[in-house]
């Protein structure tokens, strides 16, 4: 598959902003209605292991109205025109397939939604394909589409491909432990190995999240905290100060999600908040 037959496909990718999606359509020279992008950042909050579509939206926007408080309305009826889960019929109706991923952990994901979403309509996972960046000629690692100029995506574009039997597998366990209530089968996959280095490693991140032992709370809180050190600490440079740490490389979340967090450490329904907020 050439640019010219990329040209022609049914694009998947990451929301992550929508610079990754412009880039993409300039890229590429696709009509808007060729792109869908990913309008739910399956990444953080509740993931239920459903094969109920509509139970994972209900409960999905909950969590997305909880964390834009300036959006209590939020519905993904808004990407009705372009939302991946607004319109995964089309998966079914056209081919090729092509998804955009690099090695961030909301990328990674967003494949194994793909194939979910796939075995879900039961289709043909030939007519998928994958875009996989990996790194700049620096050799620095690229965690998400939406940092790449439509100059980099033709020049660093490497060539679509199927996915073997082997990874769909492998795809369709990464989404099963993803979604799993016991904590157990993350364990035991990040301890085991995997035919995708990539997607094994971004997911293991997820054990971050938990609290470690001594200090009770996960890496984002623990980071969020180091920040906030001194009086005066404004929530806008705490939040922008822990999204450029080294540790939210492969596992960047939005400074909403942060936010969110952020907030709740102060709460003043805790016994002991952790910080205190000051100011309208």
């Amino acid at each position: 598959m050439d640019f010219q037959d990329l040209s022609q496909a049914l694009h998947v990718i990451s929301r992550g902003g929508d610079g990754g999606v412009e880039s993409l359509k300039v890229a590429l020279n696709l009509g808007s209605d060729q792109v869908l992008m990913n309008e739910d950042p399956i990444d953080i909050g509740p993931a239920p292991a459903t094969n109920d579509l509509g139970l994972w939206r209900s409960i999905r926007e909950r969590f997305i109205r909880n964390i834009k408080i300036e959006r209590p309305d939020f519905s993904f009826d808004d990407f009705a025109r372009n939302g991946l889960l607004m319109n995964a019929d089309r998966l079914g109706k056209e081919a090729p397939v092509v998804v955009w991923i690099a090695h961030g952990l909301s990328e990674q994901l967003l494949l194994a939604w793909v194939v979910f979403l796939f075995d879900h309509q039961e289709l043909d996972l030939s007519k998928l394909y994958i875009v996989q960046f990996e790194q700049r000629h620096s050799g620095q690692r690229i965690p998400g589409i939406g940092d790449l100029a439509p100059e980099n995506i033709r020049e660093l574009c490497p060539e679509p491909r199927q996915l073997n039997s082997e990874e769909v597998e492998e795809l369709r366990r990464a989404w099963r432990v993803y979604t799993s209530s016991d904590t157990s089968d993350l364990a035991q996959y990040t301890a085991g190995t995997s035919p995708m280095p990539l997607l094994h490693q971004a997911i293991s991140r997820l054990v971050y999240r938990y609290p470690d032992l001594r200090s009770g709370i996960g890496i984002w809180d623990e980071k969020l905290l180091s920040h906030t050190r001194g009086e005066g600490s404004k929530a806008a440079h705490v939040i922008g100060s822990t999204m450029v740490c080294d540790e939210f490389k492969l596992d960047l979340v939005g400074d909403g999600h942060l936010f969110s967090r952020l907030t709740a450490m102060g709460s003043e329904d805790q016994a002991s908040p952790l910080v205190s907020f000051t100011g309208g």
